[in-house]
């Protein structure tokens, strides 16, 4: 069950609604003990990074849905910083919500800035207006460093299958290939 959520919305699009923190969620799990996810990270609920936090530690449910709430806010406020408060750049609320799932399970920073080969950045291209190849790029983050090495998730042999299929669930939603996240509500 998704957290309550306050609609926030910045640039047009409800920052974190009752449908992206539960397609998050769902994708993601909700652990109340902290774990060392697949590259080591200590983790907690629906996949929220801890620093300093030894592995073990339980937080209670209601800690789990505030901090995961809050954590996709953040990213959802950091993305359309970087995006929209830059240029203007208009998104749809499933583009937006496929954009911060990617920004909340591999960092803003590697959405806003990152490129993959360096010709294509994201983060330009959603900075230009060119949504369709923004939501085809996700695609190109199904890499996770395990164990000091980058292996690609597409191969069922590196143990992180979920990570590409969570990629291609993205671009979907992205590119408005399946129906929108609920917005309104709590669950």
């Amino acid at each position: 069950m998704a957290p309550p959520v306050r609609n926030a919305v910045i640039g047009g699009v409800v920052v974190a609604s009752v449908g992206l923190v539960g397609w998050i969620t769902e994708r993601e799990g909700n652990e109340t003990r902290v774990y060392a996810d697949v590259g080591g990270v200590p983790t907690v609920c629906a996949g929220v990074v801890v620093r300093g936090v030894a592995i073990g530690t339980q937080y209670t449910r209601p800690q789990c849905d505030e901090l995961t709430r809050t954590a996709i806010e953040r990213h959802g406020r950091e993305l359309l910083a970087c995006t929209y408060g830059r240029t203007g750049a208009q998104m749809q609320q499933h583009e937006y919500d496929a954009l911060a799932s990617l920004a909340y399970n591999v960092g803003t920073a590697n959405v806003c800035a990152s490129c993959l080969p360096r010709t294509q950045c994201l983060g330009d291209l959603v900075r230009a207006g060119k949504m369709a190849q923004a939501c085809e790029r996700i695609v190109a983050y199904s890499k996770v460093r395990i164990r000091g090495v980058l292996a690609d998730c597409r191969e069922r042999a590196h143990g992180c299958y979920g990570v590409w299929l969570r990629r291609q669930a993205e671009r979907d939603l992205c590119l408005g290939k399946r129906g929108p996240l609920p917005v309104e509500g709590a669950a």
